[in-house]
């Protein structure tokens, strides 16, 4: 099973629609905390998780690990709206990791950037699967540079679904 995890209603539907996620966590919703959702839709766990949040969603995360489950850290986007992330001692980290240890699981970092051989072998194959039509490509396009402020705000606000672009043609 895929669960999402998404900001708001718009993007809920985004993911359970257009990318066929088994569930979504709605860390915006009101009626129920991140953990009551990862629960409903997690009642056995979770095994893998890919996360670019941090913050309490990771902490909420590491409590419903399996054993010998993974995480793969990618981004905090958690802490760069926040200004946090240049000030070191403001970032929260995560208050279960002990949870690792006890469920024989692991943690670890992932940086594209540190595996440049297999660019070439990558972009073959995303190009391959994206013409055969099993990769998609979602995009919100605005218009002019002038939508560039606006398109950064949407960046970290989330008033966007699918990859944003600014376009400069018009």
């Amino acid at each position: 099973r895929v669960i999402g995890v998404a900001g708001g209603p718009k993007k809920k539907e985004f993911l359970m629609d257009k990318l066929n996620c088994d569930g979504v966590v709605d860390y915006k919703c009101s009626e129920k905390s991140i953990g009551e959702q990862l629960d409903e839709l997690c009642p056995d766990g979770i095994d893998f998780f890919f996360d670019n949040v941090g913050g309490d969603l990771l902490d909420e995360v590491l409590q419903r690990i399996n054993l010998y489950s993974r995480i793969v850290i990618c981004g905090a986007i958690s802490h760069y709206d926040s200004g946090n992330i240049n000030d070191k001692s403001l970032i929260k980290g995560p208050s279960h990791y002990i949870k690792l240890a006890e469920k024989s699981s692991s943690m670890s970092g992932f940086n594209m950037m540190h595996y440049p051989k297999y660019f070439m072998s990558a972009i073959r194959y995303l190009i391959w699967n994206y013409f055969r039509g099993h990769i998609v490509s979602h995009e919100h396009i605005e218009k002019k540079i002038d939508s560039f402020g606006k398109c950064l705000e949407m960046l970290f606000a989330g008033g966007h679904c699918g990859r944003l672009i600014v376009d400069l043609k018009e």
